[in-house]
C-alpha cells in the first residue's frame, strides 16, 4: 500500500496538456549553456519537438571533434532514406530545414564536413575557427564546392580567404563570372588572413548591400599583419555605405615589439570606422601599467582568445559591440572638438 501511495505522488507528464508539455521539453533543450540532449531519449514524440532545436546550431571544438562521425553517420542515414522514412529516423530535408549554425576549428573527418555543407543550404552563419590544411583547401575552396553557392541565406560568415579560388576572391553575386551568391545577404563578415594569400578584388565590396561589420584577422607572424595591412588600405576605398565597423585584429601583439605601431597605424587614422582588437591578455596588461598602457584603451578594443569554440560564438556579439562603441565614442569625440572651435 506504501508503495502504491508513492507511485500516486510521482507526477506524469502524459497528464500534461501537450502544448505545455512541449514548451517545458523545448526550454529545456534550448539551454544555451548546456542544451539538454537527454530530452531527446524521452520518446518519439517528444524527440520530434526537440530535435529542430538541439540541430539548430552545430559547434566542433577542441572538446566535442570525436562527436563529428556520430552526426555524420545520422547525416548520411537521413539522406539514404526514401520518402517512406521510418518514423524514428529524420526526413531527408531535416538538415536543410532545421540546422542555421555551422561552427569548426577542427576538422577531424573531410568527408563528414563536405557532406554537411552540401546538406546545410539555408544556415545563416558558417564559422571556420582555424587554418584550413593546404592539402584539402582545394577540395573545399569556393569555386571548387558547389555547396557554397547554395549559402543563399547566409549572415555571418567567418572564413579563411585561401578557402576563395584566385578567380572568387572577389565580393560580385549577381553580374559577372565566377559569382560569390552567399555575399548577397551577408551583414557579418570575418577574413583570416596568412602569408600566401596576397592579393584580393575589394572593388565590388561596395555594392554589398547589407554588410555591416567587416573582419581582417591575420595570422600572427608580422608577413601576414603587413599583407593584411595592406589590403585594409585597399579595403578602405571600397567601404559600403552600410559599414558601420571594420576591425582589424592583431591578436598576437605580445610578441611584437613594435605592437604598439603596429596598433596605432591600422585603426582610426586611417577612417574612424575602423578599430584594431588585440588580444584580451595583451590589452589588461597593458591597462595594469597605469598611465603608461593607457594608449591601449584610446586606440584599440580587446578580443577573448579561447580554445573554447562555444565561448568564442557566444562572446562574438559582445566583441561587435566593443567595436561599435569605439567608433561611436571618436564620432563624439569628434563632434565635441568641432562644437569647442
Amino acid at each position: 500500500m506504501a508503495l502504491g501511495t508513492s507511485l500516486d505522488r510521482l507526477f506524469r507528464f502524459c497528464l500534461l496538456p501537450e502544448d505545455i508539455a512541449r514548451t517545458v521539453f523545448e526550454m529545456a533543450a534550448n539551454d544555451p549553456d548546456s542544451p539538454n540532449w537527454t530530452c531527446a531519449l524521452v520518446s518519439k514524440k517528444v524527440q520530434s519537438w526537440v530535435e529542430p532545436i538541439l540541430y539548430r546550431h552545430i559547434i566542433f571544438g577542441l572538446d566535442n571533434s570525436r562527436k563529428m562521425p556520430l552526426l555524420h553517420r545520422t547525416l548520411l542515414s537521413s539522406l539514404a532514406l526514401s520518402n517512406n522514412y521510418p518514423t524514428s529516423f529524420k526526413k531527408p530535408s531535416f538538415f536543410s530545414k532545421y540546422v542555421r549554425t555551422l561552427s569548426l576549428n577542427v576538422v577531424p573527418n573531410w568527408n563528414a564536413l563536405i557532406n554537411l555543407l552540401n546538406a546545410c543550404p539555408n544556415i545563416h552563419r558558417l564559422d571556420f575557427h582555424r587554418w584550413m590544411e593546404a592539402q584539402r583547401v582545394d577540395e573545399l575552396s569556393v569555386g571548387n564546392l558547389p555547396a557554397w553557392q547554395s549559402f543563399q541565406q547566409l549572415r555571418r560568415l567567418h572564413a579563411p580567404g585561401m578557402l576563395f579560388e584566385p578567380s572568387y576572391r572577389h565580393f560580385r553575386f549577381d553580374t559577372g563570372d565566377h559569382q560569390n551568391t552567399m555575399f548577397k545577404r551577408l551583414t557579418h563578415l570575418e577574413l583570416y588572413w596568412d602569408e600566401t594569400l596576397r592579393s584580393w578584388s575589394w572593388g565590388s565590396l561596395k555594392s554589398l548591400p547589407c554588410l555591416t561589420h567587416l573582419c581582417i584577422s591575420p595570422s600572427p607572424k608580422i608577413e601576414a599583419i603587413e599583407l593584411a595591412s595592406a589590403q585594409l588600405r585597399a579595403a578602405l576605398a571600397c567601404f559600403p555605405p552600410t559599414l558601420v565597423v571594420c576591425v582589424f585584429t592583431i591578436t598576437s601583439a605580445h610578441w611584437f615589439d613594435n605592437a604598439r605601431d603596429l596598433v596605432e597605424d591600422n585603426g582610426s587614422t586611417l577612417d574612424d570606422r575602423i578599430v584594431v582588437a588585440v588580444g584580451d591578455d595583451y590589452y589588461w596588461r597593458q591597462i595594469a601599467k597605469g598611465e603608461q598602457g593607457q594608449w591601449v584603451a584610446r586606440e584599440a578594443i580587446w578580443r577573448m582568445q579561447s580554445s573554447d569554440l562555444k565561448a568564442t560564438v557566444d562572446n562574438e556579439d559582445a566583441f561587435w559591440k566593443r567595436a561599435e562603441k569605439k567608433v561611436s565614442e571618436r564620432r563624439r569625440g569628434q563632434k565635441s572638438r568641432l562644437t569647442y572651435h
